[in-house]
């Protein structure tokens, strides 16, 4: 540029000024000659001749005159261009152009910026956006934007797939955030959170689905802010958790099944030794209290005092049969039943034990298979659970509706039963209970198996516990239906058998038979009262009787008399030598003996160890003198039971 004429200062001024630049400044004519270049320009290009070196060559390092020349564009329009040219040594440059006349002459200024960093940036966040769009798109969470009135900006495919639409277009234009959310409250929480923390990370909830359906989610999102600090956007990533929803709640479920198996188990073991102990107990008292009564006349003062005592026994024993029964070691009379005439007998007695303001309605399917059951422990099972229905009514009118039918379980129909989860898959008859009561809620209902559990201000006992232990002992399951104002479903689930023949149901007969006299009996029990009591009874009836407390001493006394005892009534469990380890030892000095097997547990229990041995016989604590004397009678008459394979 032409330095303005006047005073030397003036020249100075401008010329200090002009190279005081510091990006390079140059004067081109029109024949693109550089007529004056500042301190930068010089620095940068040393080969700049004032008035002499032309443009193209020595700036833009070309050997011809490009056909754009930007400063000719200059001449022509007398306007400015801006122009970005790179040249050998990878720099590029950016070009305004001003044009300019003066007194004599006219110019165009040429201002060059380097703007190779600028250019490297650019390309590096063009390069960034780009990786940043296809990790979007191929993202496998569900990646979005959205405003804060909920509008969508932008949805990844991820996110379109999961929530079922067909392309980011239909969800964006036609979804706002709001209506997403099952529970709309909690975005509002999400709100208040990303307001004063900025971040939200591990946030969980529902998103409603384009079909209506729900999925679970797990959400971190942040807020972006524009240059005025403002709340832009939300950004976030969504995981779909539905699948690990479910899996955790599967695993809590197996967990508590697990739990609630071995409180069960715990429970079954207690209550078995507590029955079994307790029914050696009981021989004690029923056993003296029998023996009181066959040496007391009816007119007696005490007499009537001892039959309470002996009916209070009784009544003890029975209470010890639940608690077995709950254990699932009661006793059990197997037979084939029809479960329906079953119930259709005992119909008249439901409905005279139930209240009047309640309707028993049955509904039986026709045709249905036989079970094998004990007659008396099913009838408490019917019982008890219509008693339960009945009593969730309470006073008010209602119904009961007990169902027989049959269904075919597989290995997931027992995930959601009372029982293990190991029974086998097959038929299986079903025992339905309903009533329209008040229903219970989840923690009712999981404890309603417990024992002595109740919801009344008096219970009755070991009630549904009893009721599960009896279902146990058959190889069954329940099942159980409730809500709270919904009333309550119990099934109960039996297997079936195969064969529908019909078996006569065992009689027994309670008949005292005349006693056989004079025989020598070996009578064996490590509790003392047992022992004592079991010994006189016997010595009542006319026999002789040797007294063991343990087997070692059973089996030492046999051997010394071995030609003199007629009969063994033998404990199952002792110490030193148990009730199966005696009885094998004396089989090996007499393969003939006679032995009876006593326990407080019931016969399929206490004799499962004696499948084959030949066993003469069974009688379960606590017994009465005429039971004992009964069945000694009927081994003493009977042939011995020989097993010599």
């Amino acid at each position: 540029m032409t330095e303005p004429e006047g005073n030397s200062s003036s020249s100075e001024l401008f010329k200090a000024i002009f190279d005081a630049i510091p990006t390079p400044v140059l004067e081109v004519d029109e024949r693109l000659i550089i007529k004056i270049a500042n301190r930068e320009a010089h620095e940068r290009w040393a080969s700049i001749q004032e008035g002499a070196s032309p443009f193209y060559p020595v700036i833009l390092s070309l050997k011809e005159k490009p056909h754009d020349c930007v400063i000719e564009k200059t001449f022509r329009h007398k306007k400015s261009f801006y122009f970005n040219k790179q040249i050998q040594t990878g720099e590029i440059f950016h070009l305004k152009t001003s044009h300019f006349e003066l007194k004599n002459h006219k110019g165009v200024l040429v201002h060059l910026f380097d703007i190779s960093k600028q250019e490297k940036i650019q390309e590096e966040l063009q390069k960034s956006e780009t990786k940043y769009r296809v990790l979007f798109k191929n993202m496998l969470e569900g990646m979005f934007q959205t405003r804060p009135d909920g509008k969508i900006i932008a949805a990844n495919p991820a996110l379109v797939s999961m929530l079922g639409y067909d392309s980011e277009e239909e969800f964006c234009s036609s979804v706002n955030v709001q209506d997403l959310y099952v529970d709309p409250k909690l975005r509002k929480i999400l709100i208040l959170m990303l307001e004063k923390e900025g971040e939200v990370r591990n946030f969980e909830f529902e998103l409603r689905c384009k079909n209506g359906g729900k999925i679970a989610v797990m959400e971190n999102v942040r807020v972006i802010l524009d240059k005025q600090g403002n709340v832009s956007h939300y950004e976030g990533l969504l995981t779909d958790i539905t699948d690990l929803k479910h899996a955790e709640e599967e695993r809590q479920k197996l967990q508590s099944q697990v739990q609630n198996a071995q409180k069960s188990k715990s429970l079954e073991i207690l209550a078995g030794g507590i029955a079994h102990d307790f029914n050696n107990l009981l021989m004690g008292i029923l056993g003296n209290a029998s023996l009181a009564l066959k040496n007391l006349s009816a007119d007696y003062p005490i007499y009537q005092y001892i039959k309470k005592i002996e009916k209070s026994s009784q009544d003890a024993a029975e209470l010890t049969n639940q608690m077995l029964a709950y254990s699932g070691k009661g006793k059990f009379v197997i037979q084939k039943i029809k479960l329906s005439n079953l119930i259709k007998e005992m119909s008249q007695l439901l409905k005279a034990t139930i209240s009047k303001k309640i309707s028993l309605n049955f509904w039986f399917e026709k045709n249905l298979p036989f079970i094998e059951a004990d007659v008396s422990q099913i009838r408490q099972v019917i019982l008890n659970l219509i008693l339960n229905a009945s009593e969730a009514i309470g006073g008010k009118s209602g119904e009961v509706l007990v169902k027989t039918s049959t269904i075919k379980a597989d290995k997931n129909f027992f995930s959601d039963t009372y029982m293990e989860r190991s029974l086998p898959e097959g038929n299986y008859l079903s025992l339905e209970i309903s009533d329209n009561g008040p229903g219970m809620n989840d923690t009712i209902k999981n404890q309603i198996f417990d024992p002595f559990f109740t919801t009344k201000f008096k219970g009755r006992g070991l009630g549904l516990a009893a009721v599960l232990g009896i279902v146990r002992g058959h190889k069954g399951t329940i099942k159980v239906w409730s809500k709270t104002g919904k009333g309550t479903t119990i099934k109960v689930f039996f297997p079936v058998i195969k064969d529908v023949s019909e078996m006569n149901s065992q009689k027994t007969s309670d008949k005292e038979k005349n006693s056989i006299l004079g025989k020598t009996i070996l009578v064996v029990d490590d509790e003392p009262v047992v022992l004592e009591v079991a010994s006189s009874m016997l010595e009542s009836a006319g026999h002789t009787v040797l007294k063991a407390s343990d087997g070692q001493k059973c089996v030492e006394l046999f051997t010394q008399h071995k030609g003199d005892i007629g009969l063994v009534l033998l404990d199952n469990t002792m110490p030193n030598m148990n009730g199966e380890e005696a009885f094998r030892e004396l089989r090996k000095i007499d393969p003939d003996v006679k032995v009876i097997l006593s326990s407080g547990y019931n016969e399929q229990e206490a004799t499962s160890h004696f499948v084959g041995e030949g066993l003469a016989g069974f009688i379960q604590k606590p017994y009465s003198l005429e039971q004992l004397i009964n069945q000694i009678n009927e081994v003493l008459d009977t042939p011995p039971k020989v097993n010599r394979t």
